[in-house]
């Protein structure tokens, strides 16, 4: 059987747990509901409705998600920061990162696409005003036209202004108070061929970079991967998970618990694959 939160009670004689996975955040708990992860509908719409209030977001991780992130956001100061020493290195070299950069900020056409996938959103769930990532309710997956019919537009009529700091990770996040009382300095936002200056404007959230840097902003999207969304069954019950934190399942899709199966981002394989089968 499976208990819900509320307590409700449903009887099952087969069971499929396709919960898939959750955005790997940063950091958890205050400060951080100033730290936002694209992990769903719900998520994506909540992002797009603190983007139209932002002046300027820092955006953390160097994966596919952070890129389309970067390439679509308008009219706001985008401070990129990256562990490694180029943008997209998992999928192209230094050297078609640095052709791509200017495309990054270069004005595109607005052309309508229309979304064709069906998108779902959690029934009563309510957009906050802020940012958070404590919510447990999940809309539907992503998936890769996650921006599609959005409207990824900040307040500054600049088009875009983007900075990437790499070779670096956060080291601290810290809201307006604590900077304040640590009488800190943070950085202006960095203008070509300038001297970076203090920044004289108070943000609601603050960064420290692993580099000493500090940065101010309205918002913090982190996109440094996804982890199983494996916790809510573990509890209790007997399931093997994997070295990759997914459950393990046999070639059958079994669990070893009788009669509850597993598919999807959530489990991992338990059997020794053939040499020409390839998993991506």
């Amino acid at each position: 059987k499976i208990v819900t939160k509320d307590g409700k009670v449903y009887i099952y004689e087969k069971l499929c747990l396709c919960a898939g996975v959750k955005p790997k955040l940063i950091f958890e708990g205050n400060p951080y509901v100033y730290v936002l992860g694209i992990r769903d509908t719900d998520s994506a719409q909540a992002f797009q409705k603190n983007l139209a209030q932002a002046e300027r977001i820092i955006v953390i991780g160097n994966g596919g998600i952070a890129l389309e992130l970067v390439y679509e956001i308008q009219d706001c100061e985008v401070i990129w920061a990256i562990k490694d020493k180029a943008i997209g290195n998992t999928f192209f070299d230094a050297g078609a990162a640095e052709f791509l950069i200017p495309k990054l900020t270069a004005e595109k056409p607005e052309t309508p696409i229309e979304c064709k996938r069906i998108k779902y959103t959690v029934e009563g769930s309510k957009e906050k005003e802020r940012p958070t990532a404590a919510s447990d309710k999940l809309g539907s997956a992503s998936g890769p036209d996650w921006h599609e019919g959005l409207h990824l537009k900040g307040i500054k009529e600049l088009w875009k202004s983007l900075h990437i700091e790499i070779l670096c990770e956060v080291k601290k996040i810290q809201l307006q108070q604590e900077f304040i009382q640590l009488q800190q300095t943070s950085l202006a936002f960095p203008e070509a061929k300038k001297n970076v200056e203090p920044d004289e404007m108070l943000w609601l959230v603050y960064v420290e970079l692993t580099t000493g840097k500090i940065y101010g902003c309205d918002f913090i999207i982190t996109a440094t991967g996804v982890v199983t969304n494996v916790k809510p069954f573990l509890d209790g019950n007997n399931f093997a998970v994997g070295e990759d934190g997914g459950l393990q399942r046999d070639k059958h899709m079994h669990t070893p618990l009788p009669g509850v199966y597993a598919a999807g981002d959530i489990c991992t394989v338990a059997w020794e694959p053939s040499p020409v089968w390839h998993e991506v």
